[in-house]
């Protein structure tokens, strides 16, 4: 992605103050915030459904025949909530 399009695009739009490329630039300024916002509130998400699953693990690992730790029992379920590089 090029990050300096909007500013590219205001460029090319010239004296006229409102114009198709100047919605354009604003445009993807929006939808890049947006996209950002997204993305926070997915990490966010997910952060948490880990940390559901992790509890869930600690708390019925028995339910789990062969699991002994809440680790094998999240992966049983094919859970990665025990990751180790925090991603």
């Amino acid at each position: 992605m090029n990050d300096d399009l909007p500013a590219r695009l205001r460029a090319m739009s010239g004296p006229i103050q409102t114009n198709l490329v100047t919605e354009a630039a604003e445009a993807i300024e929006r939808l890049r915030a947006r996209v950002g916002q997204l993305e926070a509130d997915a990490s966010a998400l997910t952060a948490e459904r880990d940390e559901a699953r992790r509890e869930v693990s600690f708390l019925r690992p028995s339910v789990c025949v062969g699991a002994q730790t809440a680790h094998e029992y999240a992966q049983a379920r094919g859970w990665d909530c025990f990751k180790e590089d925090g991603k």
